[in-house]
């Protein structure tokens, strides 16, 4: 049983070890994190901050997913209190004020809890959340420290700002009498201290909760329709490592770089399309071209135009129609992370501890290159540079080579773009692993 916590800035680490011992803590929430962690049912999930803006935030089926398998997840505060507010009534489980103020639709805007923050460790707070100030000024008017119409219409100047600018010192400059209005506010808060910041203050109550396990998962409903091909493509993309490496990431070097892998592909897809998994090489080649001709794809009804498309002219010169049809086939149907059966099927993997082992040390070779510099993300590789190491790779293992396009095709890729992409993990150590670590720096030349 483990309790994760996803936080920062709203509350530290310090403190969630102080009031939740031996929770295992997380930088804020972000697409992907929480398929990462192979949570089950006894496990728990206490999102508090989440990032988004520069990033993908945390999906509402990714949360799906994860309680599908039985774990509890409790939002509050920030990103966790906008999810659950939003989940709560399929299975998601909200603690504190800001939480029930995006329930009952008192706040709806994803703005009302987002702040400005620096880097990790300390996410040190740059701006303040219009959810805090519109706490505290909404507990003004109850206290008669500032009449209604005051709180409205500092509320609605603080919205017409970006978050990233949103301070209680801003005000001296918008409202009028400003400075006076902050004086009654700060003096107000220092007989309350706990309502100057109720993120916080819902934090440290989520925590003691899911600590003390006084919260408990709701039923979840059966209904799988949420289930979308996106969110196989996700659960494919962020599944749980085994030592170091993920069912994607392993397939992927293979469908790069293993010369064997475009007729093991071919032969599960074949496979696929005659719907058997059994029989000779050529029975299910025949049992595919059967399957085509039933849902109406035959070699004799295609036009000239869409063989050339897929198809080489020497290939057309030289191969009979059955072989160019099982070509056509087996290119025209790409791979997609959502077909998971492709990541599990017996035919495919090869050498998998070798696999493995490459995407490790690829990553390996990825953080030396970042730790050096920024510029050097993988994301900054120049296209034509890793374009030309994947052809070479492919030009030694493709004997007939027929260009770029099919070569792509044949190892189950949409276009040599895609291609291009999956390798950019994998070009920094496959381009240095025979080089001294002084000569790296030579490489950075390949970057943008």
């Amino acid at each position: 049983m483990a309790l994760h916590v996803f936080a920062g800035p709203t509350v530290s680490r310090r403190e969630v070890a102080a009031v939740a011992p031996g929770a295992v803590c997380h930088p804020p929430v972000r697409h992907g994190d929480l398929l990462r962690l192979g949570l089950g049912p006894q496990d728990t999930a206490l999102l508090v901050d989440g990032l988004y803006h520069h990033v993908e935030p945390v999906r509402h089926k990714e949360i799906l997913e994860v309680m599908s398998t039985g774990t509890l997840v409790v939002g509050c505060s920030s990103m966790g209190a906008l999810r659950a507010g939003e989940l709560c009534g399929v299975g998601m489980v909200g603690v504190g004020e800001v939480f029930r103020m995006y329930r009952d639709g008192e706040v709806v805007g994803d703005d009302e809890v987002a702040v400005a923050h620096g880097e990790a460790p300390d996410y040190r707070q740059l701006s303040e959340p219009l959810v805090n100030m519109r706490y505290v000024l909404q507990a003004a008017v109850g206290a008669s420290v500032l009449p209604p119409s005051a709180a409205d219409d500092i509320i609605g100047r603080l919205k017409s700002l970006p978050y990233p600018h949103r301070t209680w010192r801003r005000l001296e400059s918008m409202v009028p009498r400003g400075r006076e209005i902050l004086a009654r506010i700060d003096h107000f808060l220092s007989t309350v201290p706990t309502a100057r910041n109720i993120k916080h203050t819902d934090a440290l109550r989520a925590l003691r909760d899911v600590h003390s396990g006084a919260l408990a998962a709701p039923p979840f409903t059966t209904d799988t329709q949420w289930r979308t091909r996106h969110l196989l493509r996700w659960t494919a993309q962020f599944a749980p490592e085994a030592g170091g490496a993920g069912p994607l990431e392993i397939f992927r070097c293979q469908q790069l770089y293993d010369a064997s892998f475009p007729a093991r592909w071919r032969a599960f897809r074949l496979s696929h399309i005659a719907g058997q998994t059994s029989g000779s090489s050529a029975a299910l080649d025949q049992a595919a071209l059967a399957a085509a001709r039933r849902n109406g794809v035959a070699w004799e009804t295609l036009s000239q135009d869409q063989k050339r498309h897929w198809l080489s002219p020497d290939e057309l010169a030289g191969l009979d129609a059955d072989e160019c049809m099982l070509r056509l086939l087996v290119r025209s149907s790409p791979f997609d992370p959502a077909e998971t059966a492709a990541l599990r099927a017996p035919a495919l993997p090869r050498n998998t501890r070798l696999l493995r082992d490459r995407v490790v040390r690829a990553k390996a070779t990825n953080a030396r290159f970042l730790a050096a510099s920024r510029a050097h993300h993988v994301a900054h590789l120049r296209e034509v540079s890793v374009r030309a190491h994947l052809l070479s790779v492919w030009r030694r293992c493709d004997r007939p080579f027929h260009g770029e396009r099919l070569a792509a095709w044949d190892r189950g890729f949409r276009s040599p773009d895609e291609a291009v992409e999956q390798a950019r993990p994998f070009f920094l150590h496959a381009t240095t692993r025979n080089r001294a670590v002084a000569g790296l720096a030579r490489l950075a030349t390949g970057l943008a």
